[in-house]
């Protein structure tokens, strides 16, 4: 959900087919370490913990942050003794139908001190779920309830004296279940059970040594085919990718790849002199890229003969000198043209 919301604004326009691709693409890129709730539950049963309390992040702000990380205290077996841990895996539950007063009703009139409410839509992904359905990773169908922010629910809950906990839905990734208590405050309290485990067999934590082990390849690769081809053979770009997106006749869909980082091999090394200054800014300008270093190679980060041929028109109309186009070819770099640049000229 994160990478569809963070794909489709780097990608404006892009094609529902090449967002997907981008964003399994970051997936497989993703060199933080990502934790499922559920793998701290498994952790805490194996050591025989006294308890796991999961829940959303704190704030009124919507970012990454609140967003997609997520609060997890670990209760310890000697800090607590029998009978001081709260279980909430069992309470009675309540399925969230979008009004707020209703729900106050069905809360109050319970006998119960806590009451579960799930199916709760969360605001703070309602964009990026959105973004994420149309694009197939999620389930197509849109919320049939409005959905609410967790500091709203808390002070829902506060304005008829009770608290809440808001813990993340095990069952669907834009939805929080929350732990309403009638009995006042919680702070202090030791609570487990708030997450409740979904049923389904899912990978709980990923592999950022994958993403490591990817990034250290693609600059090796690329050395080895500059070594072992032609310089007209060299793949301007190296896109890795989790699988190979298909047609529905079953055959490579070339337009659903994702985008291709032509600057991501450069060097990005600044320049040192006003040459170098001068054609960085004329191979960024030619290549339709954001800045060049002086290290880079035209080739490399997505020139051909062609744009090497406009090269060469831009740098006669800038400095007022003809650079021959083989020279483009056997001088690549910014460095080593502004060196012939600086001769040409004198």
């Amino acid at each position: 959900v994160l990478q569809a919301g963070v794909q489709q604004a780097r990608h404006p326009g892009a094609t529902p087919a090449v967002l997907r691709s981008a964003v399994e693409q970051a997936v497989l890129l993703e060199k933080e370490l990502v934790v499922d709730p559920e793998w701290f539950l498994r952790w805490s049963e194996r050591t025989g913990g006294a308890g796991v309390d999961v829940r959303v992040k704190e704030g009124t702000h919507h970012n990454e942050l609140t967003r997609h990380r997520y609060e997890v205290v670990l209760h310890k077996p000697d800090a607590a003794k029998p009978g001081d841990a709260l279980p909430l895996d069992a309470v009675p539950t309540v399925e969230w139908d979008g009004d707020l007063d209703r729900l106050a009703d069905q809360v109050g009139g319970r006998n119960e001190a806590v009451v579960r409410v799930t199916g709760v839509p969360n605001a703070r992904l309602a964009d990026e779920f959105a973004a994420a359905r149309e694009l197939g990773q999620e389930d197509p169908g849109a919320p049939t309830v409005p959905p609410l922010d967790p500091p709203l629910i808390r002070a829902w809950a506060a304005r008829h004296g009770w608290d809440a906990v808001v813990t993340w839905s095990a069952d669907a990734v834009e939805q929080v279940d929350v732990l309403v208590f009638r009995d006042g405050p919680v702070a202090g309290r030791i609570l487990t059970g708030a997450y409740v485990p979904g049923q389904g067999d899912r990978t709980p934590v990923n592999n950022p040594a994958v993403a490591s082990a990817i990034t250290a390849l693609l600059p090796a690769l690329r050395t080895y085919l500059r070594d072992t081809l032609p310089e007209y053979m060299v793949p301007a770009a190296i896109v890795p990718i989790g699988s190979v997106p298909l047609t529905d006749n079953g055959k490579p869909d070339r337009r659903a790849l994702p985008v291709p980082d032509f600057a991501a091999g450069g060097s990005g090394r600044a320049p040192s002199t006003p040459e170098e200054e001068s054609l960085c800014a004329l191979f960024a300008a030619v290549l339709g890229l954001d800045r060049v270093g002086v290290d880079d190679n035209f080739f490399t980060v997505g020139g051909h003969s062609l744009l090497a041929t406009k090269l060469v028109s831009r740098v006669r109309a800038v400095h007022g000198v003809e650079i021959p186009i083989r020279l483009v070819f056997q001088a690549p770099t910014v460095a080593e043209l502004a060196a012939h640049l600086t001769s040409l000229s004198n």
